[in-house]
């Protein structure tokens, strides 16, 4: 069955019109939270000031200075702080912190920091098992070949 482009377009207007928003909001903050385990306490502090109606500014500044990475006053104007070589990793940090915060949506119930921390409890869980799993049933080892390799003509285990 041929679809038209119209038929194709009302499709995915449909879709997207069932699509859960604010479940992707929230699986893709419960990742971000996962990779940075460091920077925990500070990731969940901000995503309660976030979804409590924060500004993005207020928000900006909590991150700044829970990460440590605030610019200060120095004798000729702003000077950025001192963190060595980890300055590339704060700053995505910093920019995962405020790519989430500029998708939060007013007046949209959100869930609370301590679902956050059971939904990080079960994929650790999950994450165990699945190891448990795999240590039971380990992958057969590769079997060596000899040098070389042979080609088409000429297998690897087949003398010339």
């Amino acid at each position: 069955m041929k679809l038209t482009n119209s038929q194709l377009k009302s499709l995915i207007k449909e879709e997207l019109e069932n699509f859960d928003y604010n479940d992707s909001m929230w699986r893709s903050w419960v990742k971000f939270v996962g990779r940075n385990p460091e920077h925990r306490e500070l990731l969940l502090l901000l995503w309660d000031a976030m979804t409590t109606g924060a500004s993005l500014r207020e928000i900006t500044s909590m991150a700044e200075e829970g990460l440590g990475y605030a610019p200060s006053r120095g004798e000729f104007g702003m000077r950025m702080p001192d963190v060595g070589s980890e300055e590339e990793y704060l700053f995505s940090i910093l920019a995962g912190i405020k790519f989430h915060a500029r998708k939060i949506k007013p007046g949209v119930e959100y869930p609370t920091s301590e679902d956050l921390v059971a939904e990080l409890e079960a994929r650790a869980e999950k994450r165990k098992a699945a190891a448990a799993e795999r240590a039971k049933n380990p992958p057969l080892p590769r079997r060596k070949l000899p040098y070389g390799g042979g080609s088409r003509y000429r297998p690897w285990d087949r003398s010339t």
